[in-house]
């Protein structure tokens, strides 16, 4: 039985590749919002047209016409609109709701809060970018806007255990579902290092592919790279011990290949991270 009190959860991004297709942890996560809530609060979301199709219509409220898709096959004014359109869309979801979840995020959240009237609103955010951090004169900017907003959030959900600010709750990246992963489970595990998911510019690919062609030992990369020239660059210079592949892993063979392997490294840029 699901509660009465609506939490609206908001993807105003939608993380895609150039064919529309969901990349990284944020379907997952979305979706794991009405499994853990779902029977104490009424979870209705806002997402991208290209999220909204991996969910049951009587639980979407709205859609946003923006795609991501743009960053891989846009040109300059088409990414400069499409960050407006997202901030765009952080303000209509505080002008149509009263309790809202900024579950996936970036910057432009953080500008949308600043031109928006939210007295009366109850807003949580999750954010995995550390703009304390930031430098120049941008990062200055950055951070100025991030820590000015923060007087509007109730609730900022992080996966640092190291931040402490008042509004600040650690809340870790990952849970765990026998009945979903059992089937996946495997004992003769291949002996090698394995990569795979979304593969952008806050992993470190090319500090792996480096690291492995001078090791020697087996790695094996499947995943969405959101460079292409990144993707052919490396294929270039890895040594034959390094398999790269560059494909959209659906959640089955996603999970089944991370049971397989005896090893599994995710190379993220420590500079992109709060935790």
């Amino acid at each position: 039985m699901k509660g009465s009190d609506k939490i609206v959860v908001v993807d105003y991004i939608g993380n895609c590749n150039s064919k529309g297709e969901a990349i990284g942890h944020v379907l997952k996560t979305l979706k794991e919002a009405n499994d853990f809530l779902g029977d104490r609060y009424n979870i209705k979301y806002m997402l991208t047209s290209d999220y909204a199709k991996y969910f049951d219509n009587h639980n979407i409220i709205h859609i946003f016409k923006h795609s991501s898709k743009v960053n891989y096959n846009g040109g300059r004014m088409k990414k400069a609109l499409f960050r407006l359109k997202k901030i765009l869309a952080v303000m209509k979801a505080l002008r149509k709701e009263e309790k809202i979840w900024f579950l996936n995020t970036d910057f432009y959240l953080y500008l949308g809060l600043l031109l928006s009237f939210t007295k009366g609103k109850k807003i949580f955010v999750t954010n995995y970018i550390d703009y304390e951090k930031d430098e120049g004169l941008v990062g200055i900017i950055k951070k100025k806007v991030y820590q000015l907003s923060l007087k509007k959030i109730a609730v900022e959900f992080t996966t640092n255990p190291n931040k402490k600010t008042k509004r600040c709750r650690f809340v870790p990246d990952y849970s765990f579902d026998q009945s979903k992963y059992s089937k996946y489970f495997c004992e003769n595990k291949q002996d090698r290092v394995y990569m795979c998911g979304g593969i952008n510019e806050a992993k470190d690919i090319e500090g792996l592919v480096s690291t492995f062609n001078k090791n020697n030992q087996p790695l094996v990369v499947k995943g969405n790279f959101s460079s292409e020239i990144q993707y052919e660059k490396l294929l270039k210079v890895k040594n034959k011990n390094i398999s790269l592949e560059h494909k959209f892993l659906n959640d089955d063979e996603f999970y089944h290949n991370i049971a397989s392997n005896k090893y599994v490294i995710l190379p993220y840029k420590k500079r992109k991270l709060l935790s």
